[in-house]
């Protein structure tokens, strides 16, 4: 977006008696304040905090109001929060392993001293990922030490031979076999997020050609190896989980293995048994009593601890929970969290055994939380006023401040999990001023919302100029760049912006060079984001005859079949949630439409089906 300089500096800059470069629509203190709403230049400031310009035309209005409902079904369907690609043949089976019956994950394919490699790594760059989810962080190494110490004591025996590790298996108390499961979520989350060369320099490659046939065929690895290792090791390490979770009493640690895997794209590649676990994930928090984490003034140091372990667990699968939820989940967790915004709706409940944010220890982990929430109550507010628009803003400052003052944390573990912290905060703001701009048409809207993309795209780039491209793996990341990447490209095909264009450009790029961890779902968003262009080129080539309504054209209706799709392959219901109601008709009438005009919505569907047209 090219940069435009106004005549005279913005208010805030001079009420703060600071130089301003006067760069429209923002300038780059506000930016760096994460003020932009406040950046208002002389000769156009308002009584009003938020300046609202023309209402939205009535064909703007069903234009968002269908984006909108594209977008829920959408993303819930092509990320997989919905649809099982692995029943599609989309991403491998758990039982079609070559030699799983004496072929495993220790020994064979990580070695004693890769293992304890590979740990030390992950615990100096991302151990953020699970430190709170234990009470001792260092128990993990303990217990990798005693792992190894009992596997191979166990292993030979000069009278019986060799032991196979399923038989050995036989022979691990349960204690033994849930701490073997962490030590395996925790190298294989590892392994998801390491850099290609370090991977190439530890992994035996011999090892991996019996699972992955045409690494035999390359020199130099790429991040498609990388995935494809990732692969082998979850199913080694789902295989197992599978053979005890569902066998043994209830415990903690079950829990804690699910969140440590749900920090890579397992939901996404195995979105029914991510829903599976993380329904029993749930069901373990309540029976456990892991929601009774407030603190009291009584407490020992012992107790104090485990509430923290509690209070992070709790948050870290409130998000999970969150963020893989559809409207048709009748069991969730992150709803017995309090809305921050949503007060009457907590009168109205008069629910008294939900948990406050603001009222528990602070923690990075609760403070994830509390950013996430306001994208909560973001969506499930129908039509959200300006005035609780400008009250998530007010709420993002606050937090932001608590953000900076982490923010000279030098660690590699701090850096990543402070990058997540500012992407979800900037993300939050991001979907505000998208509201703002597409349902209250506020002046200067689209504007800074092109500036918020370009916040967070610098977000990504940076880890990339940093040389820590790994953070962008984080299953976040992935969700956060779809839905920018997909607005922008959907705006492209209406309506003609250069900045727009550009922005269109720069998230598919990066969508592409950041995504190879979540095959096939990235070649899924990838190919409907290319559809958009395609439906681009219709909307310019072909012109409709009755020009009074111009939602009548083929794009249009191309559009409205593709959300009738999806409500198929959803099992979509009407009504089923208010905040979910939809306004889209569920029957298209086609009898009005010309043999022309169908003719040209079919030989696109033809020639450019959706991702999911094409599992079939």
């Amino acid at each position: 977006m090219k940069s435009v300089s106004a005549a005279h500096p913005c208010t805030v800059c001079q009420k703060r008696k600071v130089k301003c470069d006067r760069n429209q629509p923002v300038c780059h203190n506000c930016a760096a304040r994460n003020e932009i709403d406040e950046c208002i230049y002389e000769n156009k400031r308002s009584n009003k905090r938020v300046r609202v310009g023309s209402e939205p035309s009535k064909y703007d209005t069903e234009l968002y109001s269908l984006w909108n409902e594209y977008e829920n079904l959408w993303l819930r369907d092509v990320m997989g929060q919905k649809q099982n690609v692995t029943d599609n043949g989309m991403a491998p089976g758990l039982d079609n392993l070559h030699k799983i019956n004496y072929m495993d994950f220790y020994d064979v394919l990580i070695s004693k001293d890769l293992s304890f490699e590979i740990l030390n790594y992950s615990l100096e760059r991302l151990g953020w990922l699970y430190f709170g989810l234990f009470s001792d962080v260092g128990e993990i190494l303990v217990e990798m030490e005693k792992f190894w110490s009992y596997y191979e004591s166990s292993r030979f025996d000069p009278t019986e031979g060799d032991k196979s590790v399923d038989s050995i298996e036989l022979f691990q108390s349960i204690d033994q076999l849930l701490w073997d499961l962490i030590l395996r979520s925790i190298l294989t989350t590892t392994v998801f997020f390491m850099p290609v060369h370090e991977l190439q320099r530890l992994l035996n490659v011999e090892k991996f050609r019996e699972y992955i046939p045409d690494l035999a065929e390359k020199s130099e690895w790429d991040e498609n190896t990388r995935f494809q290792i990732f692969s082998v090791l979850l199913r080694l390490t789902l295989q197992k989980l599978l053979r005890v979770i569902f066998t043994i009493n209830n415990d903690l640690r079950i829990v804690q293995i699910f969140l440590i895997l749900s920090n890579t794209s397992f939901h996404q590649i195995y979105p029914t048994l991510g829903t599976n676990l993380l329904v029993h994930s749930i069901h373990l928090t309540n029976s456990l009593g892991v929601k009774d984490f407030k603190l009291k003034i009584n407490d020992t140091a012992t107790s104090r601890l485990r509430k923290l372990t509690f209070q992070n667990i709790w948050f870290r699968l409130s998000t999970i929970d969150y963020l893989t939820s559809t409207p048709y989940n009748p069991i969730n967790l992150h709803s017995q969290n309090k809305s921050i915004i949503k007060q009457n709706y907590l009168v109205t409940r008069l629910d008294t055994d939900m948990v406050d944010v603001y009222d528990i220890e602070n923690t990075l982990e609760s403070l994830r939380w509390e950013i996430l929430s306001l994208d909560r109550d973001l969506e499930e507010t129908n039509s959200p006023s300006l005035k609780t628009l400008a009250s998530i803003k007010d709420l993002l400052i606050l937090l932001d401040k608590r953000i900076q003052n982490i923010s000279n944390e030098s660690s590699i573990n701090k850096k990543f999990e402070i990058f997540i912290l500012k992407l979800q905060s900037s993300f939050v703001l991001w979907k505000t001023l998208r509201a703002e701009f597409t349902q209250h048409g506020v002046a200067s809207g689209f504007q800074k919302l092109c500036f918020q993309s370009q916040v967070i795209i610098g977000l990504f780039l940076t880890n990339i100029q940093d040389n820590v491209p790994e953070f962008n793996s984080y299953f976040l990341c992935f969700y956060v760049l779809s839905r920018i990447s997909a607005f922008h490209s959907f705006y492209e095909i209406f309506f003609v912006s250069e900045e727009n264009e550009q922005l269109s450009t720069d998230c598919i790029e990066i969508f592409a060079m950041m995504s190879h961890n979540y095959q096939p779902l990235n070649i899924g968003i990838l190919s409907d984001l290319s559809r958009f262009g395609k439906l681009k080129t219709l909307k310019q080539s072909v012109k409709v005859i009755d020009g009074n309504n111009k939602l009548n054209h083929p794009v249009h209706y191309i559009l409205r079949e593709d959300i009738q799709l999806f409500r198929r392959m959803l099992g979509y219901k009407k009504n089923i949630t208010s905040s979910f109601d939809s306004s889209i008709d569920d029957n298209l009438d086609n009898s009005n439409m010309s043999k022309e005009f169908l003719e040209i919505v079919n030989g696109f569907r033809s020639s450019h089906p959706l991702f999911v047209e094409t599992w079939n």
